[in-house]
């Protein structure tokens, strides 16, 4: 990729969910741009009991 004329980050709370959000930006001739980031949210007060995620992936055009 010579020059990134834009530039997205897609984000979803499922991998299931972010799978098929990439996959379409792909399908839509967006590329991949560095690593994938996962991060674990919790509740300010620390009281979540279940795991909740945040899947973000930079992709450029």
């Amino acid at each position: 990729m010579d020059k990134v004329n834009e530039y997205v980050v897609v984000t979803a709370s499922s991998e299931t969910e972010f799978n098929k959000a990439v996959n379409q930006k792909i399908k839509e001739g967006w590329m991949l741009h560095c690593g994938v980031s996962v991060v674990k949210n919790k509740l300010e007060d620390g009281t979540q009991t279940t795991p909740s995620f945040l899947f973000s992936q930079a992709m450029a055009k």
